[in-house]
């Protein structure tokens, strides 16, 4: 089914974006004006939201982000264990997606550097994760933020996701492919695409319900990453990587 849907949205793009959403139409918004001003050929992006079936204000106004500016598609579903299976909304995205590269990103954030889809050419028919330069500023001169040279935006190639079968397999979804990274070490960073993430506990800004819900759930569900079943699950698609690498 996901394949017909893709096929009848037309062409690739250049890169995905993944974007999981709750209670937020207002910051998506900001979020899509920031990459669409930013970039230099907004045709080659494409933009996914992920949102639940029982968030009725952000279901009300689902008209103000169906191409936004972008070409995007909104996904309506369960929410099931909300940010606990955060993963699952990220893979359906996925699975709908068109891009040679396949960009997590996050409601709360924005793109601040200009041509930025541009310095993804450069990586075509790569296997490869890119680390983005995740910045404490929104202008000039940008420096460095709390997260890096953490990846908590990262970029993989489209055969990193199709070689897994999905994304991630727990909520924490940028630590998945950081610890697949780690043994793999095929990662680079790409600091000509910048990122401001106005994140509550950093900002002041956002602190909402659903920032309070991510913060309630995090112990818990950061516990779960680090569990057996997890790391299982890893070492698997470590293996498929490395089968495909050729290692």
């Amino acid at each position: 089914m996901s394949e017909e849907i893709k096929m009848s949205r037309g062409k690739a793009k250049l890169v995905s974006m993944i974007c999981p959403s709750r209670g937020r139409i207002d910051l998506i918004k900001k979020t899509i004006d920031s990459v669409y001003n930013n970039a230099k050929d907004p045709s080659n992006i494409e933009f996914l939201i992920r949102l639940d079936n029982d968030d009725t204000v952000a279901l009300s106004r689902i008209s103000e982000i169906t191409n936004y500016k972008l070409d995007t598609i909104v996904i309506v579903g369960e929410r099931f264990r909300g940010y606990r299976d955060l993963h699952i909304y990220v893979n359906e995205m996925c699975a709908l997606s068109r891009g040679e590269f396949i960009f997590l990103f996050n409601d709360d954030s924005e793109i601040v550097s200009k041509d930025w889809e541009q310095s993804l050419i450069a990586h075509r028919k790569q296997t490869i994760i890119l680390n983005p330069f995740t910045t404490s500023s929104r202008t000039p001169p940008f420096p460095p933020s709390w997260q890096q040279p953490l990846n908590t935006f990262p970029i993989i190639s489209r055969d990193i996701y199709d070689a897994m079968g999905h994304f991630a397999l727990q909520a924490h979804n940028d630590s998945w492919i950081v610890a697949l990274n780690k043994r793999l070490k095929i990662e680079k960073p790409i600091n000509d695409i910048k990122i401001y993430h106005d994140r509550a506990d950093k900002t002041g800004n956002n602190n909402d319900q659903t920032w309070k819900d991510r913060k309630q759930q995090w112990t818990t569900s950061r516990a779960e990453f680090d569990g057996a079943i997890y790391n299982k699950l890893r070492d698997n698609d470590y293996k498929k990587l490395c089968k495909l690498l050729g290692k």
